[in-house]
């Protein structure tokens, strides 16, 4: 039982399938629709076929009543009412919904800039609002999709304004952020899945999701980024 069907839960189902074949599969969101953002009807309904195709069982506009009492992540049978009455027995469920920033260390004026989901607002400077010397880039930035691609571009902007507060570079404009081309790219397991390019007609294919994220998830990458080895990756350090 996967509860959420945004990006991180349509992905999950795909790891689960692609490694257990027949393994059931319930994908429940009180969503309307799978994916909620701004993005292109066609990329919502490729989606839908690929999760339907694969055999999970999709369920739109039903959630639980209540979470299980069993805790998510953990294999611990339970029976669960949903929203249009229904009982849904599973042996696991993943929370796949409702991520927050952990940002509640946060005090005085820089409190007074977060945001409900914990994000604090930014300028396109990466400035938060109303500090002249505080940055936030990443997660916790209400500035982009929380993605690690797009975290980089926000440090680059960031460090670059931060150096010209420190020499105090008078001439020129502070560098800001803008996504160089938004896009979504969503993995059904490694070698299938769907995704969006804002300057492509067409979506992305089985084939150029799982070159650009589905066989790797990025993790060679971000190893290489974060100084980490591969023995150490391995170890989970």
């Amino acid at each position: 039982m996967i509860l959420g069907a945004g990006a991180v839960g349509i992905e999950m189902a795909g790891e689960i399938l692609a490694q257990w074949p027949d393994k059931k599969v319930t994908l429940l969101d009180p969503s309307s629709d799978v994916l909620g953002g701004n993005y292109p009807e066609k990329l919502r309904t490729a989606l839908r076929k690929m999760i339907t195709e694969a055999g999970v069982d999709l369920r739109l506009g039903e959630g639980f009543t209540e979470l299980p009492e069993a805790p998510a992540g953990v294999v611990a049978p339970f029976t669960a009412q949903t929203t249009m009455g229904q009982t849904i027995e599973a042996d696991l469920w993943l929370r796949c919904f409702g991520g927050a920033v952990p940002s509640d260390y946060l005090a005085g004026s820089l409190a007074a800039a977060r945001n409900t989901s914990g994000t604090v607002r930014v300028g396109d400077d990466m400035r938060v609002e109303d500090h002249e010397t505080v940055y936030a880039v990443g997660d916790i930035a209400d500035l982009g999709l929380p993605t690690a691609f797009l975290a980089d571009l926000q440090a680059e902007v960031a460090a670059k304004n931060i150096r010209r507060h420190i020499v105090g570079e008078k001439e020129g404009q502070d560098a800001t952020f803008a996504d160089p081309f938004p896009h979504l790219v969503v993995p059904f397991g490694p070698g299938k899945g769907t995704g969006w390019l804002v300057h492509q007609e067409d979506l992305l294919d089985d084939a150029a999701v799982a070159q650009l994220k589905g066989d790797h998830l990025l993790v060679a990458m971000y190893t290489d980024k974060l100084g980490l080895t591969e023995g150490a990756w391995t170890l989970g350090h």
